[in-house]
């Protein structure tokens, strides 16, 4: 295998001109007859005594070193290299042409800017090792000439124009864009910079028409201009971390997949696509200035919060309620509106909080389906859920009621907690065996159709969050009540004297409607709104609660409630309820089932169906 050593001729002379060409380093060398090529693939080696060279025609070499060359190669034409490549402090490059570099290898740049594009043109896995400390290119094209992941390691890359991206880099080096060029990821998602990145320029960096793709450690912007486009800017983190770095940027249109990302500061974006089941997202805000968009299943998690910021219109679509975004949300919108416009949309997590700030809310046609533990955050009244299907589990509501235009359907046991309540049109609870806890303090609305429906065995239960088990006592003609067992929760105003299964004490029911309610005391025994009468409530096992208010009014709808056992539910008005095979612990039953506690009217009709209404 000859060296070729470009010979020094007069003027500038072509790669493929035979007769200027060596196989030893002199210049009055006899010339090998060739030049270098497909056919002959050996080192070439630029000296002192070499002239300038013009890449004329497509041309192959095994290495090229330029180290003590000081003229000028010009590209016009592609050069590839199978090994290493050293250029040389003197030299000079012009010209477009590629240099294209198809094999693992060391690069050495000497602090000079290869100034046409360099291509990695692989068939297989490769890795260019960087020996200096910073190597400035013009352009650079990682392209696919087979399936193997280009590896880029040490010290800093610098490119001042076109990342045109065709296969994708991994490695240890920094790479900047430092100049004025576009970034794009012709193989979409399969050209994916997985290197650190860093756009820190005076110039304009622009997405390309295909987007661009990250799947590295850390993406980073420091200084420029960035042009988005509508492309997307496509982020992986090819089973790392990855770190985003924003310093105010807007990063345009995002797609997020199979990531676990953290920010390090606030991100601000325009749509936001989530794809694939594993997206994580931790560290500071994500500011939304467009849609949300799911293409495929995916859930998105993680302790960033999501801010939907935008002053235009904003839609969240996804294709199914198995696509959900379990991050903290908050609604801040200056204007415009922010919709709902799929059928289901799928929310939250055991953390997660939805706020609502400002701006106008449109639910849609959709399902909001909720998992548990969500917290609703209503800072000002305007949102809405068009139906809501909270999985069975604890939600908080704060500050403003929740608004369900059409059905909040209970799907298990369910807690209401918060300092508000909801109003619905419909409401249905999930029925036999399970449990609706609503607030104590609050007040619950239903406007329509109210469905509660168990069986004689297991019953559909209805009560107020705040209730005590206790041993308590009333003398007679007596305002004080006396607990030897169970602790009130303070304050103790407000505690209403419940029933037990079993059939009411006499005491009690010659009170109906009213029952004894705490009015003071900070210890037993406590005062009461009024004394009990002549007859005295006996020690033993009774249940102090605080009211939750639920309110069915006179809409259009129905109510479809048999079988059902209600707690310390009161109410400030309302319909007549049927009650279907559940009674009054006023009429003597052995077994009561809607507690008479705090001003239930039972009322009998001439068919035996025990009818019950909310009284003031």
């Amino acid at each position: 295998m000859p060296t070729y050593y470009k010979r020094d001729t007069s003027g500038t002379t072509n790669w493929n001109l035979a007769t200027s060409w060596s196989t030893v380093s002199s210049i009055s060398a006899v010339n090998i007859g060739t030049f270098p090529s497909s056919t002959t693939l050996d080192p070439v080696i630029f000296d002192a005594s070499s002239s300038n060279v013009t890449v004329n025609v497509a041309s192959i070499c095994t290495s090229l070193d330029f180290t003590t060359y000081a003229g000028t190669i010009t590209m016009t034409n592609s050069l590839s290299v199978n090994g290493n490549v050293t250029l040389g402090v003197s030299m000079g490059i012009a010209g477009t042409g590629f240099l294209s570099i198809n094999a693992t290898c060391t690069y050495t740049s000497n602090n000079v800017t290869w100034s046409s594009t360099i291509q990695f043109f692989p068939t297989t896995a490769i890795t260019v090792t960087l020996a200096s400390l910073i190597t400035t290119v013009q352009n650079l094209r990682p392209s696919t000439n087979g399936s193997g992941v280009i590896t880029i390691n040490s010290n800093t890359l610098n490119i001042l124009g076109d990342l045109t991206m065709l296969n994708h880099i991994a490695g240890s080096t920094q790479v900047n864009l430092t100049g004025t060029g576009t970034w794009n990821a012709q193989n979409g998602t399969n050209s994916e910079v997985r290197t650190k990145l860093n756009i820190n320029t005076t110039g304009t960096i622009t997405r390309g028409a295909n987007g661009s793709a990250y799947a590295g450690l850390e993406l980073k912007y420091t200084q420029g201009t960035l042009v988005n486009g509508t492309t997307n800017l496509s982020l992986s983190s090819n089973a790392n971390t990855l770190s985003i770095i924003s310093n105010g940027v807007n990063w345009g249109n995002v797609y997020l997949f199979n990531n676990t990302t953290t920010l390090t500061d606030d991100m601000t974006i325009n749509d936001f696509t989530y794809s694939f089941s594993n997206v994580v997202i931790n560290g500071s805000n994500l500011r939304i200035n467009g849609n949300l968009i799911s293409t495929s299943s995916a859930i998105v998690t993680g302790t960033t919060v999501f801010q939907i910021i935008g002053t235009g219109n904003q839609t969240w679509t996804t294709p199914n309620a198995v696509n959900r975004i379990a991050n903290s949300m908050n609604i801040d919108k200056a204007s415009g509106t922010f919709t709902l416009s799929s059928a289901n949309i799928a929310y939250g997590s055991a953390t997660a909080v939805l706020t609502y700030t400002k701006g106008t809310f449109a639910p849609g046609t959709s399902t909001f389906i909720t998992q548990a533990g969500v917290t609703f955050n209503i800072i000002t009244s305007g949102f809405s859920l068009n139906n809501w299907s909270p999985i069975a589990g604890t939600y908080t509501i704060n500050t403003n009621p929740l608004i369900v235009n059409d059905t909040l359907l209970l799907t298990g046991t369910t807690i209401f907690a918060g300092t508000s309540g909801w109003a619905t049109t419909n409401f249905t609870h999930a029925g036999a065996a399970f449990t609706c806890t609503l607030q104590a303090g609050n007040t619950y609305t239903v406007n329509g159709v109210l469905t509660m429906i168990g069986t004689a065995a297991s019953r559909a239960v209805l009560q107020s969050s705040d209730a005590v088990a206790v041993t308590a006592s009333i003398a007679s003609s007596s305002n004080q009540l006396v607990v030897t067992a169970g602790t009130l929760t303070a304050p103790a105003a407000g505690y209403v004297l419940g029933s037990t299964s079993t059939a009411l004490p006499i005491a009690l029911n010659n009170l109906l409607p009213n029952r004894p309610t705490i009015a003071s005391g900070a210890a037993s025994p406590y005062t009461l709104v009024s004394a009990i009468g002549v007859t005295a409530l006996a020690s033993g096992s009774y249940t102090l609660g605080k009211k939750a208010f639920l309110i069915v009014t006179n809409g259009t709808g129905s109510t479809n409630v048999a079988y059902v056992t209600t707690r310390d539910i009161d109410s400030s008005g309302g319909i007549t309820v049927l009650a279907f095979g559940s009674y009054s612990d006023a009429i003597g039953q052995p077994s009561a089932n809607i507690f008479r506690t705090l001003n239930w009217g039972p009322l009998i009709a001439p068919s035996g169906s025990v009818y019950y209404t909310f009284v003031n």
